[in-house]
């Protein structure tokens, strides 16, 4: 529940219906005023889990509703809080750093780091992810929502459309995914040279 300062609070109702009408309210007055959308930015980029909770979406190929707001579970926030205090880690010591996620199918892990990196990448201009997966075919695809750039790019086509004013460069022969403010996604799959040679934050 942000706090801006001067009297406006933000917070995202847990349950997926009053999330959508909460999340559409919003959207009206972000449209509209231009304070209310620079302080819902604001609050956005201070808090994780609210970023989650207030605009990314997930895909669920198995429900009878596919398509539904990201309200977390409760296991899954100190997940997320591990994987941005380990990426804060890194950069103050400028050393890789190992994060092994141990996880059970349909736990939403996958939305989750890509959720945790669009925030980063959105927060930090020149932020940089490798993405890497198990073979070529699940990196990339237009038309495979199983491929890991498929669900970067579907996340990224629903966030409000003036977080991405100029939406995004997608490229999908390099695998990779450009952001307005330089931000850069790359995928790879896992063979003996991912990533070798690459910069990535």
């Amino acid at each position: 529940r942000p706090d801006m300062g001067s009297g406006m609070t933000f917070e995202a109702p847990p349950e997926p219906l009053e999330n959508v009408l909460w999340r559409s309210d919003c959207r009206d007055r972000a449209i509209a005023d231009k304070g209310f959308r620079e302080a819902f930015w604001q609050a956005c980029m201070d808090d994780l889990l609210f970023f989650f909770n207030a605009v990314l979406w997930v895909y669920e190929p198995r429900a009878k509703i596919k398509t539904v707001p990201f309200c977390l579970w409760p296991h899954q926030v100190p997940v997320i809080q591990k994987m941005d205090s380990t990426i804060n880690e890194a950069l103050e010591t400028e050393s890789p750093i190992s994060l092994t996620v141990m996880k059970s199918r349909a736990q939403g892990a996958t939305y989750c780091y890509l959720g945790a990196f669009i925030h980063r990448a959105l927060k930090e201009p020149g932020f940089s992810a490798g993405l890497v997966t198990r073979n070529e075919e699940l990196v990339d695809s237009r038309t495979d929502s199983s491929a890991v750039m498929y669900k970067l790019a579907w996340m990224l086509d629903r966030l409000p459309q003036w977080m991405l004013p100029e939406g995004y460069q997608r490229n999908s022969t390099e695998h990779t995914i450009v952001l307005p403010n330089g931000s850069l996604f790359s995928g790879f799959s896992a063979t003996g040279d991912a990533a070798r040679g690459g910069r990535t934050t």
